[in-house]
C-alpha cells in the first residue's frame, strides 16, 4: 500500500497580533487504490486444522468428521479483495489568530 498525503498553509497578516490561516490538505493525492484487505475464508465446512500447513497443503484438508475436505466447497471468493485503501480526499482549514 503507498499513500502521499501533502499540505499546503498561507499566512495572512490582519493586524499587528492577528492573522488569518488557509490550508489545505490531500490525503492519498496519487488515488492509489491497492488492495488492503483480502477473503481469507477458504470454505463454509467446519474442518479441522492443519498444524503448521501452508497452502501447499490444501490436500491434507479434512471434515470435522475426518472425511477428506471436497474441493467443490472451496469459498470462489477465497483471495479477492475486500477492502481498499480509501480514495484521494481533500480537507480545508481556516484559522484566525489574536
Amino acid at each position: 500500500m503507498h499513500a502521499v498525503d501533502l499540505r499546503a498553509g498561507v499566512r495572512f497578516p490582519l493586524a499587528e497580533e492577528s492573522a488569518l490561516f488557509v490550508s489545505m490538505d490531500v490525503f492519498n493525492a496519487f488515488n492509489f487504490q491497492a488492495a488492503v484487505a483480502r477473503d481469507q475464508r477458504y470454505t463454509q465446512d467446519s474442518v479441522l486444522p492443519v498444524e503448521g500447513g501452508t497452502a501447499a497443503d490444501i490436500g491434507r484438508l479434512q471434515n470435522s468428521d475426518g472425511a477428506p475436505f471436497d474441493p467443490r466447497h472451496k469459498s470462489a471468493s477465497f483471495g479477492d479483495p475486500i477492502a481498499y485503501q480509501p480514495p484521494r480526499a481533500l480537507r480545508f482549514g481556516v484559522r484566525v489568530t489574536f
